[in-house]
């Protein structure tokens, strides 16, 4: 790709907050020109996954894509809303555009069914250790995106480590999911926003972990 590309998560804990639309709209006018892929959470839909599974335990593999499906939902409604983004299944049509698509929103079951098991380097597991967190940093690898963005609700904090800038501590205290250090080695840049603040706060992340063995 000659342009530049961002991968953006939007977290599941910001879908059901009504300023979400206005505030994503600003924050996207704030950043440099890209041509935008939006990945969305899996929301109380994937939250209803997990607390089913707390109830009565579900296979992990099964649970994973509940969680999915989950994702296909919200990407559906976030394009419901945002007039200006094409809703795509391929991701492979943002890859090689027909067209204009400076803005999309991926409903990433395809990629992970049909692309992901082709693509070098480890796989995604099929458990709770993987959320659309690494999803996203996947996606973001196979576009070769110049940054991935994880638009959240808080920026990571734990005992002591307030505003930590290496994933292999925002995996420790679950600010992402565990996996989510193995799979962002290879990218370019690794920013981490706290959309619900009144100035965006934000972290750029390290490039430490890239020589840290991950959380297994």
């Amino acid at each position: 790709m000659n342009e530049s590309v961002r991968v953006v998560k939007i977290g599941g804990s910001l879908l059901d907050w009504d300023d979400l639309p206005r505030q994503l709209d600003r924050w996207l006018d704030l950043q440099q020109p890209a041509r935008t892929l939006l990945i969305a959470g899996g929301g109380r839909w994937a939250d209803a996954v997990r607390q089913e599974s707390r109830r009565r335990p579900l296979d992990q593999r099964t649970a994973h894509w509940m969680c999915i499906d989950a994702m296909s939902i919200t990407a559906r409604l976030v394009a419901d809303w945002m007039s200006d983004a094409l809703l795509l299944d391929d991701v492979n049509e943002f890859v090689r555009p027909q067209g204009e698509t400076p803005l999309a929103i991926l409903d990433a079951r395809s990629f992970l069914r049909e692309v992901e098991p082709t693509l070098p380097g480890e796989r995604l597991p099929e458990s709770w250790d993987v959320t659309s967190d690494s999803i996203a940093a996947r996606v973001a690898r196979y576009v070769e995106a110049e940054e991935l963005v994880l638009l959240k609700s808080t920026l990571p904090c734990g005992p002591a480590m307030c505003g930590s800038a290496n994933p292999l501590a925002w995996a420790e205290v679950d600010y992402v999911d565990r996996f989510f250090p193995n799979v962002t080695r290879d990218l370019r840049r690794l920013r981490c926003v706290d959309l619900r603040s009144d100035g965006f706060d934000e972290v750029t992340a390290t490039c430490e972990h890239k020589k840290t063995a991950a959380p297994q």
